[in-house]
């Protein structure tokens, strides 16, 4: 999925709705949604403590009442992110400020003469861009679809399968791990479930 910079991901919950079309109020959740992002620009992530209506609450009445907890996902290139698929989530812009490679700062106006080259880098680097998996168990979505061949054969990674099988990165210091995985997040303070007590 990629955002124009002025765009945003709306709160909702991932479903099977197409599904819900043909069996109107039943919203039939993957097991884990997942969010992995391929850029560190754009709006965070919220994620709430808030599930899905059940089919028999008609009228969305469970959706009232307090969140007390909720998790706050900044993109950074590479992060990845895994949650209760029933869990209310989203990008939304009107309540956090877009953030550019870490800094909420909009870059300078550059000289004429350079502005051409200067906007198309701008562009590449203010798109947020993520890749959503979710993980269905027993389920497959009613309007999902395998991913044609010929896009299969065009996906690259950043590393190789070399001669003795095992992987080995395409460029750069071989010493690198192929991953920066990125779990300090888990351990830090949940600034927001301290405001709600």
């Amino acid at each position: 999925e990629e955002e124009e910079e002025e765009e945003e991901v709306g709160f909702h919950f991932d479903a099977d709705y197409g599904l819900e079309e043909q069996l109107p109020n039943f919203l039939l959740h993957p097991r884990v949604s997942t969010i992995t992002y391929l850029s560190s620009t754009g709006v965070p992530t919220l994620i709430l403590d808030k599930r899905s209506p059940p089919p028999s609450d008609k009228d969305k009445t469970s959706l009232t009442g307090n969140i007390n907890t909720g998790w706050l996902s900044h993109p950074s290139f590479g992060k990845h992110v895994a949650f209760d698929g029933r869990f209310l989530h989203g990008a939304p812009g009107e309540v956090f400020p877009r953030l550019s490679n870490g800094s909420s700062k909009q870059p300078a106006q550059p000289k004429a003469s350079k502005r051409q080259k200067i906007e198309a880098n701008h562009i590449k680097e203010s798109k947020r861009v993520t890749f959503l998996v979710n993980i269905w168990l027993n389920h497959c979505p009613l309007e999902s679809e395998p991913l044609e061949e010929e896009i299969i054969d065009e996906l690259t990674t950043p590393w190789s399968k070399s001669s003795d099988g095992t992987a080995k990165s395409n460029g750069g210091d071989p010493s690198e791990p192929l991953f920066d995985w990125k779990i300090k997040d888990i351990c830090l303070h949940d600034d927001l479930e301290e405001a709600v007590e």
